[in-house]
């Protein structure tokens, strides 16, 4: 069996797992009040269940445990040989778990702190040759710069759960695109998660969307964010290599496109934000997906929108495993000016299409 083969079946795997056990999951919320309540900023009438994320991880486990008994020898996930990995992607989900359970409570200076714990103990053996004066200056930056990632990728995968269906749909679409990546670089471990977890959420999909019956919540969106994050830095090889150009940074580009609308909404957000002098992480109403119902669509086309233009800017990011330096610089300006253009659009529709119902609003008066 090959990687890619490994990860396909623990997808079918991920998706059965999570039909059986997302209305279990749901049943308990229900049972012990754990419900996303109706409130300002959000768009449901009644209360959700919020532990469709637990479901999605144990389903993912389970796909996991089952792929590595046909595929002999991955130890995918053994506790001798990733045991950093457990600890940090169970510390990430319990930092998630907390916010659903006591809702509101967490603010997000303390989710902040928990999602860099999470990254430290990933790299703790790098933070422990910085902190011994060990380290070189090329492996500082490096640090920084792949902490400054896993925060980002975590952060902008919770952004994206705002509204039905849009932060599964995106992360599915993710997974399973880069499953293909990954799983060409004959990397079974990551094959595998990916294929887990994206199917995982897919079969999460169907209780969300187009209504939502149970949410994923901040346990299922921080835990996607992480192992993206951990996931993509598979396609980032080269990065700071001494034969690159320009320091190598194009190696990052395949992982910035993998991740393409969940890195563009927070960009998207922050700057605006930041223009508007409002506090960076508190989270609005304002994001892309609010943005094309402002428009004029309705929630489940703008997310069906954003899944569509995702898988574009996903699979332009395993196209650019495969190129050069300068052909990765060229796609991702293409791919810039793409969701440029898209985004300008949007902004001048939304605009024109207030306009509108306010100058009927005073005319009505």
């Amino acid at each position: 069996m090959s990687p890619r083969q490994a990860g396909l079946l623990a997808a079918a795997l991920g998706l059965l797992a999570a039909l059986f056990l997302v209305p279990l999951c749901r049943r308990i919320a229900l049972r012990f009040g754990i419900v996303d309540r109706p409130g300002a900023r959000k768009l449901q009438t009644v209360p959700v269940p919020l532990l469709g994320g637990v479901a999605v991880a144990l389903a993912a486990w389970a796909a996991v445990e089952a792929t590595d008994a046909f595929y002999a020898g991955a130890g995918t996930m053994s506790l001798e040989r990733h045991g950093h990995i457990l600890i940090a992607g169970a510390l990430i989900f319990l930092i998630g778990l907390v916010d659903d359970i006591f809702k509101d409570k967490v603010g997000p200076l303390l989710k902040f702190i928990g999602q860099f714990l999470a990254v430290a103990v990933i790299f703790g053996e790098r933070y422990a040759e910085v902190l011994s004066g060990a380290a070189t200056a090329g492996g500082i930056f490096h640090l920084l710069t792949t902490t400054l990632w896993f925060l980002t990728v975590v952060n902008a995968v919770n952004f994206v759960d705002n509204m039905n269906g849009l932060c599964p749909g995106l992360t599915m679409i993710s997974l399973l695109v880069g499953l293909f990546g990954v799983a060409a670089g004959y990397d079974a471990r990551s094959a595998i998660l990916a294929g887990a977890l994206g199917g995982g959420m897919l079969g999460f999909l169907p209780y969300n969307y187009p209504a939502a019956r149970v949410f994923l919540g901040d346990a299922g969106s921080h835990l996607a964010g992480f192992f993206l994050a951990l996931l993509s830095l598979e396609f980032t090889a080269g990065f700071l290599s001494a034969d690159a150009r320009f320091f190598g940074f194009d190696a990052f580009i395949p992982a910035m496109l993998l991740l393409g609308i969940p890195l563009f909404d927070i960009l998207f957000s922050v700057v605006r934000r930041a223009s508007e002098k409002r506090p960076l992480f508190y989270g609005d109403a304002r994001h892309l997906s609010h943005r094309l119902v402002g428009a004029g669509l309705d929630p489940a086309s703008a997310v069906m929108l954003l899944w569509g233009v995702h898988l574009i800017v996903a699979a332009a990011g395993v196209v650019a495993l495969g190129q050069g330096a300068l052909e990765r610089y060229a796609t991702f300006a293409l791919v810039l000016l793409f969701l440029g253009l898209l985004s300008g659009a949007l902004v001048r529709v939304e605009r024109r299409r207030q306009e509108s119902l306010n100058g009927g609003r005073q005319e009505a008066r």
